[in-house]
Parts: structure tokens; C-alpha cells; sequence
């Protein structure tokens, strides 16, 4: 039986899939397996860690730019009343 590697398809029976696997595989390539798996893993911590704090810049950013222009505003009607 050949192991299908697209585990992202719904109809994909996991613990079949994982059954076959180890069966299959050498304690080499489990290793191997093993390894590329918890690296991915971190590169994705890693770049959801950069994404939450690009987007949390962005949104302080957003965040002193509605205050400025608020302040602003408020200013400007304090020293030219519309009556």
C-alpha cells in the first residue's frame, strides 16, 4: 500500500495514514520525519510571531492617527467656532 501524502484532504483517514507510516519507515527516516515536522512547527511559530507583531505595529500606528486627528479637530473648533 503507497502512503498518500496529502494529509490536507478531508476524505484523508489519519490513523490509517499514520499506521502505514511508521510500519513503513525506517527508524532513520522516522527520525528524519520527526525532525522536518518540529521545523516547520517553529518556522510557523515564527512567522505567526512576526505577523501578530507587524499587525499590532500597524494597529498602535492606526491607533496614534486617529488621536492626532482627533486632537486636531477638537483644536481647531476650540479656536474657530462655527456660531
Amino acid at each position: 500500500m503507497e502512503i498518500d501524502n496529502n494529509l490536507d484532504r478531508p476524505e484523508t483517514n489519519i490513523k490509517q495514514y499514520f499506521r502505514e507510516f511508521i510500519r513503513t519507515k525506517t527508524l532513520e527516516e522516522l527520525i528524519a520525519s520527526d525532525n522536518r515536522v518540529f521545523a516547520e512547527i517553529r518556522d510557523l511559530e515564527n512567522e505567526k510571531h512576526y505577523l501578530v507583531t507587524q499587525n499590532y505595529k500597524k494597529f498602535v500606528t492606526a491607533t496614534e492617527t486617529i488621536n492626532n486627528v482627533k486632537d486636531k479637530i477638537y483644536i481647531y473648533f476650540r479656536l474657530n467656532p462655527l456660531w
